[in-house]
């Protein structure tokens, strides 16, 4: 509603939430989603990385029905098909395949004199492999009686941050006894919509306005670093934190309230500036997350359904701030109104040369869950 009292064009948007999503036929194999063939490509660079595995370690106290968990858990495979999806190569194609026969495992450890718990949780996050599965791996390592600690690995390719609530919300239902409604949709109802003639076709005024983002030709960003770039992109670096005070969290609120922007976007600005600073350069792109479900039908399903934008401003050093934040704001609602086309499919329509030490379009995200 925000949106569209912003005049905000959402014809192909429209149709692509209030159109029915059908269910896939039963077949062998089904299509990946576009989520799921970028997880995918990634993969095969590095099939041994844990980059895109998503562990969780819940610690547990007091009394246990260990054969309550393992059936809450095989119910939960039971009801997402995702869950015991491996992913096959045939004729040249990527596919998946929901798997019927198999049981789960539940993988138990104890703590002893030569193992500390530390220990387990780092043997227990191993990489996956795609094309045998399962893609969801749980284990218990028992440290006292009554103390337990439950381990959870899963893939992207088959989960994001919206599924995990989920699935936490699924399992402690039935692991309390409770009845759950039944799906109407599975994710592969989900992909193979996705990838069919008709939701393309409605894609096509979002196609439009993100090649109409990109006509001019892009220049990449340059950092100074204090190590060369290596020729293939690794996940190898640390993190460093930091937090802004009340005080000056509330002075950039309401410089966007007085602007007609939202935190996001008055952050977004600020690090657009920043890294333009940095780069010497005025024209920056800068990726953002997208939950990717904005049909109403996908409520409930467990799923990759991440999408990302690749949000491109021009910092010139000629404007002001204000001026600067108003481009910005234009920027994120055109992005956000159009974020069904997928950034797979904008890098493949710009032709882009890969380089296997960057990203095709952009260097830096920027995560708007954090405001």
């Amino acid at each position: 509603a925000d949106i569209r009292s912003l005049g905000i064009h959402l014809s192909s948007l429209d149709r692509l939430v209030y159109s029915n999503i059908p269910l896939a036929e039963d077949k062998l194999f089904y299509a990946l989603s576009s989520a799921q063939r970028r997880m995918y490509f990634l993969y095969q660079f590095d099939p041994l990385s844990l980059a895109y595995n998503m562990p969780e370690v819940i610690r547990l106290s007091g009394a246990l029905d260990k054969a309550r968990l393992v059936r809450s858990f095989e119910a939960l495979l039971l009801r997402h098909d995702l869950l015991r999806t491996i992913f096959v190569e045939s004729e040249g194609e990527v596919y998946q395949q929901v798997v019927t026969d198999r049981d789960f495992v539940l993988e138990e450890y104890s703590v002893s004199e030569n193992t500390t718990t530390k220990d387990l949780i780092t043997s227990f996050i191993r990489p996956f492999d795609l094309s045998s599965g399962p893609l969801l791996r749980v284990g218990m390592i028992t440290e006292d009686d009554d103390d337990y600690l439950l381990l959870i690995d899963m893939h992207h390719i088959v989960s994001d941050g919206v599924s995990h609530g989920i699935l936490v919300g699924d399992f402690i239902s039935l692991y309390e006894g409770d009845d759950l409604t039944p799906l109407s949709l599975q994710y592969r109802d989900y992909s193979e919509w996705q990838q069919s003639d008709g939701y393309q076709s409605g894609l096509a005024l979002q196609r439009e306005y993100w090649l109409g983002e990109y006509s001019e030709e892009l220049s990449l960003l340059e950092l100074p670093t204090d190590y060369r770039r290596p020729e293939i992109k690794s996940h190898h670096g640390n993190t460093v934190s930091f937090g802004l005070n009340s005080s000056i969290s509330s002075s950039l609120r309401e410089l966007g309230e007085r602007e007609g922007a939202t935190l996001f976007m008055t952050m977004l600005s600020i690090f657009n500036i920043l890294l333009s600073k940095l780069g010497n350069q005025e024209d920056v792109v800068i990726g953002t997350p997208v939950a990717g479900r904005s049909h109403a039908d996908l409520e409930g399903i467990v799923g990759m359904f991440v999408n990302t934008l690749a949000l491109r401003n021009y910092p010139k050093g000629d404007i002001s701030f204000k001026a600067f934040l108003e481009n910005v704001k234009e920027t994120s609602l055109g992005g956000f109104s159009n974020q069904d086309y997928q950034y797979e499919d904008l890098v493949d329509e710009l032709d882009i040369v890969r380089d296997t030490s960057r990203n095709p379009l952009f260097d830096v995200m920027f995560s708007y869950q954090n405001f």
